[in-house]
């Protein structure tokens, strides 16, 4: 970049050109990434030519299928591993955590627990006697049909007969009846085999399964032409910025000890000696290039009265000031060198 030249504005964004772009190199590339994923799924070899240039793939024995029958054989390996696995320890420990739990239930309702299994027991026997019914309860049956019988006058003939039978028929259904309530009720409330569900072996499937997922077809990208041109907007926009950029630090070359003595304006401060001169030319060049001498021979020969007045008396702080703003130091050191290089070119 000339010192005295304004850098070149940016061309600003051809969008419909950009957008065309990214639509057609999409639609060029498509055939090629469709083969490519195809033979990626597949697990195939082959080649395609694009832009005049021939590119070879080979996915054998790497394809998603292959990943995924793979992946699936694993998967049912470890589901057939981890299913033998805990029948072999159900086989080994099933019994005894049955057991202990069993002991842990009884000793948490020791009370609770005798009536259940007493209770269990008699409802479970009553359950099997079925419909039969004991000698005293029959007996009792045919005691109460002969009392009504009697007191209705039926003493001879079958009547009675029958209507004992009857009497011991339905008696029997309904003792029946009654027992399989019993035993409905008893397995309904808290029971120790209902405790032992409530164990956390009883709650998971022995062998969990998932499926392995195929991804589907690569298709045109509906949104192509938009991110060249979001690209090409974004491209733009940097350029501008430092277009921008540029152009604020040729403005500020005009003469950057303005801005740098009116920033020290107001500290104060004399110098005492012309010895001891040139501490900003210092704090720009550094201690050990000369150039520093030179620009301090253009203060005393060749600087303005008005500038070398107020370089004596504000520099020290100048300098000061640079230390905490070395963004300044590039532009002065540039602003230097145009001064040393006009008084040596006037020799």
């Amino acid at each position: 970049m000339g010192k005295g030249s304004a850098p070149a504005a940016p061309a600003p964004p051809d969008y419909a050109a950009a957008t065309r772009e990214g639509i057609l190199t999409d639609v060029e590339t498509l055939p090629a990434r469709r083969l490519i994923n195809a033979a990626a799924r597949m697990g195939r070899a082959g080649s395609f030519t694009l832009g005049g240039e021939t590119f070879n793939f080979d996915f054998t024995g790497v394809g998603d299928m292959d990943l995924a029958a793979n992946q699936a054989a694993i998967q049912r390996s470890q589901a057939f591993a981890s299913a033998q696995n805990l029948l072999d320890i159900q086989d080994e420990f099933g019994q005894r955590f049955l057991t202990n739990a069993r002991e842990q239930i009884k000793a948490s309702d020791p009370i609770g627990f005798a009536l259940r299994e007493e209770l269990g027991q008699q409802i479970s026997t009553d359950l099997a006697a079925g419909d039969s019914v004991s000698a005293a309860e029959q007996g009792r049956i045919s005691q109460s049909v002969l009392r009504a019988q009697t007191a209705r006058g039926n003493v001879r003939g079958l009547a009675p007969a029958v209507q004992e039978v009857l009497a011991q028929d339905q008696f029997a259904r309904q003792r029946q009846a009654q027992r399989r309530g019993e035993a409905a009720a008893f397995l309904s409330g808290t029971t120790p085999l209902s405790q032992f569900g409530q164990l956390r072996s009883a709650q998971v499937g022995a062998a969990p399964f998932v499926n392995a997922q195929i991804q589907g077809a690569t298709m045109l990208d509906p949104n192509a032409g938009a991110l060249a041109a979001q690209f090409a907007q974004q491209s733009f926009g940097t350029q501008a910025n430092i277009y921008g950029s540029q152009l604020q630090y040729k403005a500020s070359q005009g003469n950057p000890w303005m801005e740098g003595l009116g920033m020290a304006a107001g500290l104060g401060g004399q110098l005492g000696s012309a010895a001891m001169l040139c501490w900003v030319a210092r704090a720009v060049y550094g201690e050990d290039n000369p150039r520093w001498l030179k620009f301090r021979e253009w203060v005393l020969t060749k600087a303005p009265e008005r500038f070398r007045k107020l370089y004596l008396e504000r520099g020290q702080r100048i300098a000061e000031m640079l230390r905490g703003r070395p963004d300044l130091i590039p532009g002065l050191r540039e602003w230097m060198d145009t001064k040393i290089e006009q008084m040596e070119a006037a020799r």
